[in-house]
């Protein structure tokens, strides 16, 4: 899956790329994982801002048979690959459903409710910048929170994604759960100097 924008605001270069998680189930509970990257060049004007986001340690193979309460390997990392200094932001879209889940502490079900199905822990590299719910999902923004210089990289915003323990039957067989990532960069010289990663993100 794959999004191209374009951002242009007083002279200023934005690029934005997006690559989707894929968990696809099946009448049994497991869930299926695959991944499609994808990168895009973003041309203005006097200047160019390019990135790429990869995830080293993926390994479709180990994703295969994701069991309730699972963990796969997902590194999330952007590579500022034009010539121009950038501030990077990664938002995760996570789905919701109004499932029962096993209590992790008592190991008994729970009363239905709204439920992400996927957890990860953030690395202290990158800051939350915001946090918003809809009825299908919830989006985390979060901004790397040091300036990515050319040709250099971010942090992994986290290493590993959890599938939550849902109880057999509380997830559709005939429904494909989206975990969607995107990237979004913006030239550091459009900032002023002092600016939070909010300010910064509101740019975009």
């Amino acid at each position: 899956m794959k999004k191209n924008r374009k951002s242009m605001r007083k002279g200023c270069t934005a690029a934005v790329l997006a690559f989707s998680i894929l968990f696809l189930r099946t009448e049994k509970p497991q869930a299926y994982m695959t991944s499609a990257p994808a990168a895009i060049e973003n041309h203005v004007s006097t200047a160019e801002l390019k990135i790429t986001l990869t995830e080293p340690h993926w390994d479709e193979t180990k994703a295969a048979h994701m069991l309730p309460g699972s963990t796969v390997e997902k590194d999330p990392i952007v590579t500022n690959i034009s010539e121009t200094d950038a501030w990077i932001f990664l938002e995760v879209h996570v789905p919701c459903r109004e499932i029962a889940v096993v209590d992790e502490t008592t190991r008994r079900k729970k009363e239905r409710s709204r439920t992400e199905l996927f957890s990860f822990a953030a690395s202290e590299e990158w800051e939350l910048v915001e946090r918003r719910e809809t009825e299908s999902e919830t989006v985390y923004v979060y901004g790397c929170r040091q300036i990515v210089k050319p040709g250099k990289k971010t942090a992994a915003l986290f290493t590993s994604v959890r599938i939550v323990n849902y109880l057999e039957g509380e997830l559709s067989a005939e429904e494909t759960l989206q975990m969607q990532i995107i990237a979004r960069a913006i030239q550091s010289s459009c900032c002023e100097k002092g600016s939070g990663l909010k300010e910064i993100y509101a740019k975009l």
